[in-house]
């Protein structure tokens, strides 16, 4: 079998999975995601990028519609929406500057090195322009740092040079210094960005965000920020991005 018909295949059977975990009574780990971001950000942080997040599993045609308009019409940088959705999205955003986004290797970048490959390389030909890949938290848990790093480069190689490749770091499951560790290598393998998460747990802080720029590239907040200081101390501490939740 050829290696392009073999890509295509386990995308297929991917989009399948993902297609009936959204058609499940039960919210798994990244739709529980998808309603952590918050509403109206672009009010309060308009020194930063937005990335808007429409991520249910279950959003239908329309839901896509209106979230790229209102996309549009507040001037975010990215619209993250499911794999599925990609073509369609790419024809609602085509010209507008919005980056088409999406999520691959959910839940928790835990699929195969190959199956995230070629579901990053699907969503490119269909019209993704940023793709976000969630980094193997187990290995890196675990201090397996050379397979983590080995994971993440080579699913990234479907997105370089025709996408922009974004890292994807449930920051809370980590030391501080272990975080630092992680966000180098995302850099050095090629990432534009890196997005920290805590839907596992903690929540999103100032510190973490100074740990992650000190690597120089571009770090965002996944989610919610909890803070009595509101987006200021984040910008401070270098986020350049942040995600707006735009639901039905």
């Amino acid at each position: 079998m050829e290696l392009e018909e073999l890509i295509a295949r386990i995308a297929d059977e991917v989009y399948s999975q993902l297609h009936s975990e959204g058609s499940s009574s039960s919210k798994p780990l990244h739709q529980q995601a998808s309603m952590s971001p918050e509403k109206s950000v672009r009010s309060d942080a308009k020194g930063t990028c937005v990335i808007g997040v429409c991520m249910d599993p279950g959003s239908k045609v329309e839901t896509i519609d209106a979230a790229c308009s209102h996309a549009k019409k507040q001037r975010l940088d990215s619209l993250l929406i499911p794999q599925w959705f990609v073509a369609h999205t790419r024809s609602q955003l085509e010209g507008t500057g919005v980056d088409v986004a999406t999520v691959i290797g959910l839940p928790g970048g835990e699929t195969s090195t190959f199956a995230k490959y070629a579901e990053a390389k699907e969503a490119v030909g269909a019209g993704a322009t940023l793709i976000v890949i969630p980094v193997n938290m187990r290995f890196c848990t675990e201090r397996e740092s050379a397979a983590a790093k080995k994971d993440f480069a080579e699913t990234l190689v479907a997105a370089k040079g025709k996408a922009r490749g974004f890292a994807l770091i449930e920051a809370g499951m980590l030391q501080r210094s272990m975080l630092q560790e992680t966000v180098s290598m995302c850099a050095s393998c090629g990432a534009e960005g890196v997005l920290l998460s805590y839907t596992m747990g903690g929540r999103a802080n100032p510190e973490d965000v100074k740990a992650a720029s000190s690597s120089g590239i571009s770090v965002g907040i996944y989610g919610s920020v909890l803070s009595e200081g509101g987006y200021a101390p984040f910008e401070s501490a270098g986020c350049r991005y942040f995600t707006e939740g735009i639901h039905s």
